[in-house]
């Protein structure tokens, strides 16, 4: 079987890839150059290595090549390394018989940590205090411009109620919060009684949270979800925290929202522009937490994104049916090796 490496993550996660590829598989890994945004610099060449294997290993942080849709190609199955799929179009996978699969909740620990981070630094004004502290300024227990607030006794709504979003809310028990959930797919009776949340609509959700924490993919149905009408809903100290993708807040009601008081305070990870650009309005805001898209990359994400993409490539390599397919293939077949 020959494997198709695509990858922007840098080098510690080519290496990785390199060695946990199994000894005993028999399989060819061939690396192909990431051209990014500019696809059409892609060589005829490399192009050619994509369409002569059964998959390919990516990470889609820009769209990719047409030769990855190719229906007279031999790709079976794009494996992601990461849990966003956005950039992949999935008509033309559809079209060409190909099943995406993401990385199977490999990033779901480090990014539900990153969301509790978040959490504790929009309610305490992590920032704030740390540039006060580090210019001299020993800000006092309260200060006349606002006050640091705890977690306990709050009640945190999860947009989405995935491997990330079930993470969330296990690290979240301990401390004391009120939980509840909005999703398209209502989870199981044990899930829900385990982790002692609650399913509500998605007005209820607005109106009622104190937090309302984003772990949906990127979709038609989920961009600008979070818009005016919705931030409207909210409470007038409500916070907003982002950890899945931009799109999926409506960025210039955000600002309105925040710049008059709308809402309490936002913790983003992602963005509608990447790389965040300088002087953009939501960094002048203190109440305001920003990281630069950083909640799944750590260093024990790595083996088990790789890991679980190398069991799934078994899996295709048995003619099994690979896990963590995207919902929106689920009727899609594992089509037969050419």
């Amino acid at each position: 079987m020959r494997i198709a490496l695509y990858q922007e993550f840098g080098v510690a996660c080519h290496r990785l890839t390199h060695e946990l590829l199994p000894a005993d598989a028999g399989w060819e890994l061939v690396d192909v150059p990431h051209v990014g945004a500019n696809v059409a610099s892609q060589t005829a060449a490399d192009a050619d290595i994509i369409r002569s294997a059964e998959v390919v290993i990516a990470t889609p942080l820009s769209p990719l090549p047409d030769a990855f849709y190719d229906p007279d190609g031999r790709v079976r199955l794009i494996q992601l390394l990461s849990a966003g799929y956005d950039t992949v179009d999935l008509d033309r996978c559809r079209a060409a018989g190909q099943l995406l699969a993401t990385n199977g909740g490999a990033n779901a620990v480090a990014v539900a940590e990153h969301t509790i981070l978040l959490i504790l630094s929009v309610l305490r004004r992590l920032p704030v205090i740390d540039r006060d502290t580090r210019s001299g300024r020993w800000t006092a227990a309260k200060t006349p411009e606002w006050e640091p607030h705890e977690l306990e006794g709050r009640t945190v709504g999860l947009v989405g109620f995935g491997q990330i979003g079930r993470q969330v809310a296990r690290r979240l028990l301990p401390f004391g919060v009120q939980l509840q959930y909005h999703d398209v797919v209502q989870a199981p009776r044990e899930v829900t009684d385990s982790l002692q949340i609650r399913y509500v609509s998605w007005s209820e959700l607005l109106e009622t949270s104190d937090i309302v924490s984003l772990h949906v993919p990127l979709m038609e149905s989920t961009r600008g979800l979070i818009d005016a009408a919705a931030l409207a809903q909210m409470k007038p100290d409500a916070i907003v925290i982002n950890t899945a993708r931009g799109g999926v807040i409506d960025e210039d009601a955000l600002i309105d929202a925040l710049q008059r008081g709308q809402i309490g305070g936002a913790g983003l990870d992602a963005f509608e522009a990447e790389p965040f650009p300088a002087g953009q309005a939501l960094a002048h805001l203190d109440s305001v937490v920003l990281t630069p898209h950083f909640a799944g990359p750590t260093y024990e994400s790595w083996p088990k994104r790789v890991r679980f993409a190398y069991e799934n490539i078994a899996r295709v390599e048995r003619n099994e049916r690979p896990e963590a397919v995207v919902h929106e293939l689920a009727d899609v077949p594992l089509r037969a090796a050419r």
